[in-house]
């Protein structure tokens, strides 16, 4: 029927989808002004090619499953956006992303023993409908509905509000009713007139503002820095891109470069270009990690050619972490703190403790079980050990010395489970950490020794035991302290301060070694790390402060702490062995 508004109906008076009538709003009317599939890709539509308006089918789209937040996307696989079942509302868990990308699973995320009974107990903020007193005016919003998250460690909020039209401009207003935050036109640039605010608080109103610019009249005007097309002058290459088209914003106080690009194969590495042609950055194979060679640049600058690099591997000596345990300080549990009926005061560093209670069995096995089941294990049966440290020495002489070399650690490797701890072979990682390099001496006369002033007591007031093992020559040294070593720590590995490590070759008076025995390691890990670091969050979230002696509700013995230069922590002695492995690929 052509007399009437429909899709398709050949009418080109009506207004209607596909009638023919460009001077008319329709989809795929041929008018490049307002529609789906126009053509146009500065308007707004579904298929007209620009992956910057909004529309289906534009080529710009979420891919639920590739690892990356985009578009609409919550999160994405592993990719959550720094958040966690704590930041959900929990006490704890592993947080995941659920399968349509648009949501958190919080399937695995730990709640309190009574969470669900509406009474607030223990650590809980709140229960159901107990609130513990608290609405949403007692936590600075002006009405609304208070909740409780399932996980009862944090309120739900989502339903408070702040009230637009009482004249006071709260949270995220950006002004309200007469109070307009301190502005006046000639803050937004104009040179008079009288600023209002809009009915929907969230913008100013500039509709009686004199003398300002006009967004969107094609002429840049002070304080714009660009209008429509014209862009003061500036073209991509004065943001130091090669070629491209710039674009405005919609209110003309930002410049928009995703249209502009870099040339790969110009012989200039320019922006995100790893190198480009000739250009490699300034880098070579020695750079790389290999001996010598002739570096080039892939044909899509995004790395590296290394085929005619000089591999060096015969030069690396690796060394695969096979053992470590905490000597210094010691780790204290009490789970009476939780369940009365359960054991008090624990020393857990070299020993287990556990409990049953009607809630089930909790507990914890020994740390120093913990880390060696981690580095010797393969829990995930992936047939890679589960935790793989390496230690490269470039250019090892145990034999001379003095002589000094570079010390690289590599976390993340991927070392091949052979059922132990034996000699194996590793390979970089599929997510590689940068190894830590420093300079050390390979051989040293003297080697590093325990401070005994850093060595504290259990709670019957004699040195913890067994002591820490002390390195003897010949040994590798390091006699400098670096800002910072990573050494592995269940999921949440310790960086420790101004740390230093040495250990003894074996066999002694070899070449080549095959293995490091009576490692030390000496770092400082500050009271605010320790509390950072979650150890366990079920029946409760415990941070790894408070399983050492010093804090007030630890059950450790007296004041354990150490100063580090005015700087509240501890001082940590690590013993560790390591073993030969047989490295290939680049290290990190």
């Amino acid at each position: 029927d052509p007399t009437t508004t429909g899709d398709g109906d050949g009418d080109p008076t009506t207004t209607g989808d596909g009638d023919g009538d460009p001077t008319t709003t329709g989809d795929g009317d041929g008018d490049p002004t307002t529609g789906d599939g126009d053509g146009d890709p500065t308007t707004a539509g579904d298929g007209d090619g620009d992956p910057t308006t909004a529309g289906d089918g534009d080529g710009d789209g979420d891919v639920c499953g590739d690892g990356a937040i985009t578009g609409t996307e919550t999160c994405d696989g592993t990719e959550l956006n720094g958040e966690t079942c704590m930041s959900q509302g929990f006490f704890g868990g592993t947080l995941a992303c659920n399968t349509t990308c648009d949501g958190f699973d919080t399937t695995n995320c730990t709640t309190s023993p009574g969470c669900g009974d509406d009474m607030v107990m223990g650590q809980e903020v709140c229960d159901g409908t107990d609130l513990d007193g608290e609405d949403c005016a007692s936590l600075g919003f002006d009405t609304g509905t208070l909740a409780c998250l399932p996980g009862c460690a944090a309120f739900d909020t989502s339903a408070c509000e702040y009230t637009c039209g009482n004249d006071s401009a709260d949270g995220p207003e950006v002004c309200d009713g007469t109070d307009l935050d301190g502005q006046d036109c000639t803050d937004l640039g104009f040179t008079g007139g009288t600023l209002a605010c809009a009915t929907t608080c969230d913008a100013f109103d500039t509709t009686a503002c004199t003398g300002g610019p006009t967004c969107g009249d094609g002429t840049v005007d002070a304080p714009e820095v660009c209008d429509g097309t014209e862009f003061g002058g500036q073209d991509c290459t004065d943001f130091g891109f090669d070629d491209g088209t710039l674009a405005c914003n919609t209110t003309c106080d930002a410049i928009d470069t995703t249209g502009c690009n870099y040339t790969c194969g110009n012989n200039s590495a320019d922006g995100t270009e790893v190198c480009d042609g000739t250009d490699l950055n300034g880098q070579d194979c020695t750079d790389l990690g290999f001996s010598g060679g002739t570096l080039g640049c892939a044909t899509d600058c995004t790395d590296y050619d290394t085929s005619a690099c000089t591999n060096m591997m015969n030069n690396i000596s690796s060394f695969k972490l096979t053992s470590i345990a905490v000597r210094e300080p010691h780790f204290f549990l009490s789970l009476a703190d939780f369940f009365f009926s359960c054991p008090g005061c624990t020393d857990i560093t070299d020993d287990p403790v556990s409990c049953s209670t009607i809630f089930g069995t909790f507990g914890t096995d020994a740390v120093n079980v913990l880390l060696g089941d981690q580095i010797c294990g393969d829990e995930n049966t992936d047939n890679l050990y589960d935790l793989s440290t390496i230690l490269h020495f470039t250019n090892l002489d145990p034999l001379t010395g003095g002589a000094s070399a570079t010390l690289q650690i590599e976390e993340n490797a991927a070392c091949a489970f052979d059922g132990g701890c034996a000699l194996t072979d590793c390979a970089p990682g599929s997510d590689p950490a940068p190894s830590t390099t420093w300079e050390t001496d390979l051989v040293g006369s003297s080697c590093l020794t325990v401070n005994t002033a850093f060595i504290g007591e259990d709670n019957n007031g004699t040195p913890y035991a067994p002591a820490a093992d002390e390195p003897a020559a010949a040994c590798y040294f390091m006699p400098n302290t670096i800002p910072a070593l990573t050494i592995p720590f269940g999921t949440t590995p310790l960086t420790l301060r101004d740390a230093r490590a040495s250990a003894t070759y074996t066999p002694q008076g070899d070449a080549n070694p095959t293995g490091l025995v009576t490692g030390l390691i000496e770092g400082f890990l500050t009271q605010q790390d320790a509390i950072g670091i979650v150890v366990a969050d079920d029946p409760a979230v415990v941070t790894l402060d408070q399983l050492l002696p010093g804090r007030t509700d630890s059950c450790g013995a007296g004041d354990g702490r150490d100063d580090n230069n005015g700087v509240t922590g501890w001082w940590f002695y690590v013993n560790f062995e390591a073993s030969a492995v047989n490295y290939t690929g680049t290290v990190p």
